[in-house]
């Protein structure tokens, strides 16, 4: 996977810009350092239970696409699951010249706008068709994202729940 590869995706899906959640705990005076080992274990604990609620949350993403966006759709689902991610693939399931963005995006924008799925990246010929559509459904925050800053800024300015890629 190329570094600017995971750059572009990976704020999409709620993964910031390679910061970590980590726990940084401040220790008061006149604890042992016992105490603070088992405060700051206990934290720890509570962190990463609370990341890995998170991280199931985020790693469930849908993918469309129609016959203009389908070759690269085939080529992200298995760089996707590579990395750790779930996906759950709303078609176009073969190329067919004869399909249209509308019949694949709507139902993955509904299933994100009803948290069936954490985020969304729908592909078009151009991806402007299926941010329309996307944006026609209640709750959901799609753009067109041709760079890594755009993608980030998205995800953590404008809450973008969807990306489209054209």
């Amino acid at each position: 996977t190329s570094w600017e590869f995971k750059w572009f995706i990976f704020p999409m899906l709620g993964w910031g810009l390679g910061v970590a959640l980590q726990a940084f705990t401040v220790f008061g005076y006149g604890r042992t350092w016992e105490e603070r080992k088992i405060s700051e274990l206990m934290e720890q604990q509570q962190n990463i239970e609370e990341t890995t609620k998170l991280d199931k949350n985020l790693k469930l993403i849908g993918i469309s696409a129609d016959h203009g966006g389908f070759e690269l759709k085939e080529q992200l689902i298995p760089l996707l699951k590579t990395i750790g991610y779930e996906i759950k693939d709303f078609g176009a399931h073969k190329l067919n010249e004869g399909d249209d963005y509308p019949d694949f995006v709507i139902p993955m924008a509904k299933a994100v706008s009803k948290k069936e799925i954490s985020r969304g990246i729908a592909i078009c010929g151009s991806g402007v068709g299926a941010c329309i559509a996307a944006n026609k459904v209640d709750g959901i925050r799609s753009a067109l994202i041709t760079d890594s800053f755009s993608a980030h800024q998205g995800v953590e300015d404008d809450n973008m729940n969807i990306m489209c890629l054209g």
